[in-house]
């Protein structure tokens, strides 16, 4: 009967340890496992970073651009004008010029 217990202490203990051995295992590969996700998370993170800050710099390139959209159009607009002020100083200019050139312009005007 002793060497019953022998034998069944002996069976249990090394199921036992078979056990620890197998659970230990597991331990090892979640614990790989984990730190592999965090090393995916943080990519992830610097990932999603990146593209918010790539997100914000469109948002200012589209600001700007509009800004400098409408600065084109009010130059344009202000050198339209000033295009049509440089046209008519050259036709009072020519106008001039011909007068000038006739002597008897002034007498004409008389």
């Amino acid at each position: 009967m002793k060497n019953i217990a022998i034998i069944l202490l002996l069976l249990v203990s090394l199921t036992l340890g078979a056990l620890v051995w197998h659970q230990q295992k597991q331990t090892t590969l979640a614990t790989a496992e984990l730190a592999q996700a965090k090393s995916a998370l943080t990519a992830a993170q610097t990932q999603l970073s990146a593209n918010a800050e790539a997100a914000a710099q469109i948002a200012n390139t589209k600001r700007s651009s509009k800004i400098l959209q409408e600065t084109l159009v009010e130059t344009s607009k202000f050198a339209d004008e000033k295009a049509k002020q440089a046209e008519e100083l050259q036709l009072k200019l020519a106008a001039t010029k011909t007068n000038s050139n006739n002597p008897m312009a002034g007498m004409a005007k008389m």
